[in-house]
């Protein structure tokens, strides 16, 4: 059986993120221990088309994986319209209980990541002529980690760090808050 690559997409909800007391710091993020519900949801797929998507919050997320598969991260806003002037990105994790025995070293790719803008044509009775499609891509990190061999069925308790970002000025973002974002995984074998 070929390993599979399975992609977590993790979306936050920065409007109740950037009300959270306090900013935290680097090395010392605000949230830890806290669990923020369907606030941050995660889901994943896989690259076999047979696989049945998985869905879940920080707190209840269940991934079936095997040896050999790779587990990528993809964080985005649950509501991504720039004129909401906020974003996030993970910054690293803190690896918990059972992480160690079951998952190899957390690493980052950077990947470009597509997306697709119908210009014109909304709801038109026939396709548009000329052009009304675009397309453009643009630069993603994506932490991984990959399923030891010898991996048991287990929770692995892991923290990600992530960056609150005010992107009111697009060119300059600023880090609004640092938040730790504590989910569990459970690897079913």
């Amino acid at each position: 059986m070929m390993a599979k690559v399975w992609t977590i997409n993790v979306q936050v909800n920065t409007l109740y993120m950037s009300q959270l007391s306090g900013t935290g710091t680097w090395e010392n993020p605000i949230g830890r221990g806290q669990y923020f519900n369907d606030n941050v949801r995660m889901t994943a797929v896989s690259n076999d088309p047979s696989d049945n998507v998985h869905v879940g919050n920080d707190n209840d997320f269940v991934l079936t994986v095997g040896a050999d598969d790779q587990i990528r991260w993809q964080i985005s806003e649950m509501n991504p319209i720039f004129g909401n002037h906020r974003s996030v990105v993970m910054y690293g994790f803190a690896k918990g209980d059972n992480w160690d025995n079951n998952l190899t070293p957390p690493g980052l790719d950077p990947v470009e990541v597509t997306s697709a803008v119908l210009l014109n044509g909304f709801d038109a009775t026939s396709q548009p002529s000329g052009e009304f499609l675009r397309t453009d891509n643009v630069d993603s990190s994506v932490p991984h980690t990959t399923v030891r061999a010898k991996a048991k069925s287990a929770t692995i308790n892991y923290h990600m760090k992530v960056l609150l970002l005010d992107t009111s000025d697009i060119e300059n973002p600023t880090i609004s808050k640092y938040i730790q974002i504590d989910p569990k995984i459970s690897i079913q074998k």
